[in-house]
């Protein structure tokens, strides 16, 4: 390769200082891959695994590297919600294949010099949105305790009923509705989380860009062996939460706790 496209590669771009990432592939591709991001110093850390269902493992990591020859044509569940959590999903290959349906995959051509910096650049912005997420999440949390809705109009066939907001276990965005549980049973609003989230009291919480979570129906935060966190309601359901929110969701949850001894 020339002394050029090394530099290229070796590019810096600002505000992108210790990013975390990992790569999957075969032995040449994690070797030459690495070999590119060792020589940039906004990378942190570089870890590399030759399997998918390995290698998604780890939350810290911020960018996922993958040849697209090495993974399987179909994701698993448990792997698609584990790579929801990583910024940027960087697929080398003629196509993205299984990961097309994930909003956070991007395709790369590992045969232009610039390849890296192009990435890298994505990972930065896309961890941009999520930072401005959270803080638009905390802004909404905020407003949400000064207005809040303490009943909730459902309808089902025709037939309209009201409850009160604190029997609400949680809701979730499904499509153009959002999905309420209450009392075991499920309800569809054609609404956005949005603006759901703004009519709700301070013991609801946003633990996920998908979820929302009646706090006072949460039984525990549970972790599994991947070091992944999960919301275990008092009914049952667990729900991911997102790396981001996580800090927010156990300082709120201790709180809570708190308040309740």
């Amino acid at each position: 390769m020339s002394a050029v496209a090394n530099q290229l590669l070796a590019r810096t771009a600002p505000i992108a200082l210790g990013l975390r990432v990992g790569v999957i592939g075969s032995e040449h591709f994690r070797d030459w891959v690495c070999g590119v991001l060792r020589r940039d110093h906004d990378v942190s850390t570089v870890k590399t695994w030759p399997a998918l269902t390995v290698g998604v493992d780890d939350p810290s990591l911020n960018v996922m590297i993958i040849e697209a020859a090495s993974v399987p044509m179909m994701l698993s569940a448990t792997a698609a919600e584990a790579l929801s959590g990583i910024s940027l999903i960087a697929v080398a290959g003629a196509n993205r294949g299984c990961f097309e349906n994930l909003d956070n995959s991007s395709q790369i051509t590992l045969e232009s010099a610039d390849w890296w910096a192009k990435a890298k650049e994505q990972a930065v912005q896309r961890r941009l949105q999520e930072f401005a997420g959270l803080g638009n999440a905390l802004a909404g949390e905020y407003h949400a305790a000064s207005t809040p809705d303490h009943t909730l109009r459902l309808e089902d066939g025709g037939e309209v009923n009201t409850v009160q907001i604190s029997t609400v276990d949680w809701r979730r965005a499904a499509g153009n509705y959002v999905e309420v549980r209450v009392n075991g049973g499920s309800h569809l609003l054609r609404s956005e989380m949005h603006a759901v989230q703004s009519k709700l009291p301070r013991t609801f919480l946003r633990i996920h860009r998908k979820v929302i979570i009646n706090m006072t129906r949460l039984a525990g935060i549970e972790a599994d062996s991947s070091t992944r966190l999960f919301a275990a309601m008092a009914s049952g359901e667990r729900f991911p939460i997102s790396r981001g929110r996580r800090n927010f969701v156990r300082s709120r949850w201790e709180e809570l706790r708190h308040h309740q001894h």
